[in-house]
């Protein structure tokens, strides 16, 4: 008898644990395998991604001292995003004469791109992974909530 309610104890942990961890999963994959299709799709589109780093290189070139950024991005982007770096460089070298340089490298980027500081002091991530990691960030507190709530423990039936 001791031992049955044992494993009677045991199994209901067991099963606990186990429901927690489906209840973990389907959060995770319900919020992240939608977001990261659009997030991707968004990456991919070339125009947005000149957007965002033309817009953190006018940014970067707006502080004092000299601006020596490397930008990484992915080797399908890469010749993509060539022109984009030689116009920003010649409009900012007129407005800022010889103080803006930027770097364009490839690095293991999948989508996105990463910029920051050549000598390594500062690098902002705009990858997808990062996108994804801040968009469930603001939304898992309300999916966890929601989760929270759901009982799969079955009611009996006479």
């Amino acid at each position: 008898d001791r031992i049955m309610r044992q494993l009677h104890a045991s199994m209901e942990i067991a099963a606990s644990q186990f429901l927690t961890n489906l209840k973990r999963h389907m959060e995770t994959n319900l919020l992240s395998l939608p977001l990261k299709g659009k997030i991707t799709e968004s990456l991919k589109d070339t125009a947005f991604v000149k957007e965002l780093i033309s817009t953190c290189v006018k940014e970067s070139a707006k502080s004092t001292g000299s601006s020596d950024l490397t930008i990484l991005v992915s080797k399908e982007q890469r010749e993509q995003l060539e022109d984009l770096v030689v116009n920003q460089i010649t409009r900012l070298g007129e407005e800022k004469g010889d103080r803006v340089k930027l770097n364009l490298k490839t690095d293991g980027i999948d989508y996105g791109f990463m910029i920051g500081k050549t000598d390594g002091s500062v690098m902002l991530d705009f990858t997808g992974e990062a996108f994804l990691s801040l968009f469930l960030g603001y939304l898992s507190p309300k999916f966890h909530e929601f989760f929270k709530t759901i009982d799969f423990k079955q009611t009996e039936t006479k």
